[in-house]
């Protein structure tokens, strides 16, 4: 969840820094839709490079499978067989990892789908939420 929050975070922050900018210091309407891009920016970057880990967990158990297969290939060895409860306890393990990813996606994806839209409010209309401030320097 801490991550989540983070990544929520600053993805808005940039957003509103440039409307308060905009409005109390620098005077300049530009500079308050220039917060909500870089802020849509760091949220869609955040989305692109979530990763996937149970995908990578279960693709790094195929790989070590594959790679015992091989080796006993080479040697000419019969494939070693795990015991039965070994490998159900394995994939158990593996499906938890899987499902706790996933849940932790989706969670992230709202809320970057929240954020991106809060910075993308601010890209487009941020010199018009400044004006609503008191004190902007026109």
């Amino acid at each position: 969840m801490l991550k989540i929050i983070t990544v929520f975070a600053l993805s808005l922050i940039p957003s509103a820094v440039g409307i308060v900018n905009a409005a109390y210091f620098c005077g300049t309407k530009d500079n308050a839709q220039r917060g909500g891009a870089i802020g849509a920016v760091l949220a869609l970057g955040f989305v692109l490079c979530s990763r996937g880990w149970g995908l990578k967990l279960f693709m790094m158990a195929q790989t070590i499978v594959e790679e015992e297969q091989q080796r006993a290939r080479r040697e000419g060895e019969p494939p070693p067989l795990p015991e039965i409860g070994e490998v159900s306890d394995k994939l158990r393990r593996l499906a938890q990892a899987i499902i706790m990813d996933s849940d932790e996606q989706k969670r992230l994806g709202l809320w970057l789908a929240i954020a991106t839209a809060a910075a993308t409010v601010a890209w487009g209309f941020g010199d018009k939420i400044a004006d609503l401030l008191p004190h902007f320097h026109h």
